[in-house]
């Protein structure tokens, strides 16, 4: 592989008729397994120290945002912070205790002991004005665009993994658009498919309680990672679940069924703590003890 096949930008779409987040995934999978070139970082500080990496340099990928979830039995996923972490980011929030509940390991990652330096939940709210009155004003607006990474930052146990998020109305349809610095296709990716569907969810909630008629549905995540890549310790298990075929679906997203951003919130919440919703949007997490 030369250096300009490593660095090209590589685009990986979907037959939109029949794509589920699964087999986006899976597809993901495979593709980082079969043409990944090894890479083998030195860690700091909390990192793992010389692990090993296929990756993929400029990769994209196309998400279905009202169907977000992974379902694959092989990738055990951790379905109450799949919901939580949500609900967390749109609630501005970046402290530890509100989050640990749901994902011990993250003590591993607040470099005080009490917050988490790159939480997206703080810039998210306080940005998400913005957004809205941008597409309010100038429905084809290109300027929707909220930056997550933080300037210049100093050393940090957590440092953001995305630099920005960019929503896009064409034809009634929200469209997100995602830059990340760094995305782990096993660790991280299914996790981040949810979280910025419900971070677009919010958006769509707050422009249709302005302008009922602007968005009438979710369209797809484009999800842009300046490092694809996957650890070599998960390679055995990422090859079985790329040899399965099955395509488990989720529930789609009504925008009718919320009637605020406040209420999203609240049902992302009943979903992590298994309490009774009759909301159906990802209440599959809830259908797992995990």
């Amino acid at each position: 592989m030369t250096s300009t096949d490593y660095l090209k930008e590589d685009v990986v779409e979907y037959d939109q008729a029949v794509r589920t987040a699964t087999a986006t995934w899976r597809d993901l999978v495979r593709d980082v397994l079969s043409r990944g070139q090894e890479v083998r970082q030195e860690g700091r500080g909390h990192e793992p120290r010389s692990r090993t990496t296929l990756e993929l340099v400029g990769h994209q990928t196309r998400w279905p945002m009202a169907r977000p979830l992974v379902l694959c039995p092989e990738r055990k996923i951790g379905r109450r912070f799949a919901a939580a972490e949500p609900a967390w980011i749109l609630s501005g929030d970046n402290r530890l205790a509100s989050i640990l509940p749901y994902a011990r390991h993250l003590a591993n990652f607040t470099d005080d002991g009490v917050r988490l330096s790159g939480a997206y939940g703080p810039k998210f709210v306080d940005q998400l004005p913005y957004v809205v009155g941008c597409l309010s004003a100038d429905p084809q607006s290109r300027q929707a665009v909220t930056a997550l990474w933080r300037e210049r930052p100093g050393p940090s146990r957590d440092i953001a993994c995305t630099l920005s998020l960019q929503w896009i109305v064409r034809d009634q349809v929200l469209c997100c658009v995602a830059m990340m610095r760094s995305s782990d296709v096993w660790l991280g990716i299914p996790y981040d498919v949810v979280a910025f569907s419900c971070m677009s969810a919010a958006v769509a909630i707050a422009l249709r309680s302005r302008r009922p008629d602007l968005v009438r549905e979710l369209g797809d995540l484009v999800l842009t990672a300046g490092s694809q890549h996957l650890y070599a310790i998960d390679h055995d298990a990422a090859r079985r679940c790329a040899a399965a075929d099955d395509q488990p679906d989720c529930a789609p997203l009504d925008l009718g069924e919320f009637a605020s951003e406040r209420e999203l919130v609240d049902h992302l919440r009943a979903v992590a703590d298994h309490a009774p919703t009759d909301k159906r949007w990802l209440a599959e997490l809830a259908e797992s003890p995990r």
